[in-house]
């Protein structure tokens, strides 16, 4: 009896597959030197969704869920839009056409707004890799800064 072939989608893995580097040469100064193992690599592929944005931060606001996880809202901060705006009307009575007039009235918020553009919910470790991918960040700028400030200086 023949047997049924298995569906390929049975047989694949959700991973990514996992591939193994080329050894390197072992070294020619030591006649006892351990066989170098293939080291394995996982390739990762970065796309957008549908719904990815670049957005403007000013800062954040957020603490500690329920669960334990860090939440952020990041937000942007700007001058209030007014709420309305009255203006006079000049009507044509010989075209019926209105034409705007004079601001009459603003009303507006007494404050500075803070519009919350995306939140962020991370569990402990990938905010610790948050946390030290910032730290880089922070050290490369603070070395470009100074490297800027020394070429400023000799100038």
């Amino acid at each position: 009896m023949a047997r049924k072939p298995r569906s390929k989608t049975a047989t694949k893995s959700k991973l990514p597959a996992v591939r193994k580097q080329k050894a390197a040469p072992p070294a020619k100064a030591k006649a006892t030197t351990l066989a170098m193992k293939p080291t394995p690599e996982i390739t990762f592929d970065y796309l957008k969704s549908n719904l990815f944005r670049t957005v403007h931060s000013d800062g954040v606001i957020g603490g500690i869920t329920p669960p334990g996880n860090v939440h952020m809202a990041f937000f942007c901060e700007r001058v209030a839009i007014p709420r309305r705006i009255i203006f006079e009307a000049d009507l044509n009575k010989r075209s019926g056409i209105m034409k705007l007039g004079q601001e009459i009235k603003r009303e507006t918020r007494d404050s500075i707004v803070r519009e919350m553009e995306v939140d962020v919910i991370m569990d402990l470790t990938a905010t610790r890799n948050l946390h030290n991918w910032l730290g880089d960040r922070i050290k490369e700028l603070e070395s470009r800064h100074s490297r800027a400030a020394r070429k400023k200086r000799k100038k």
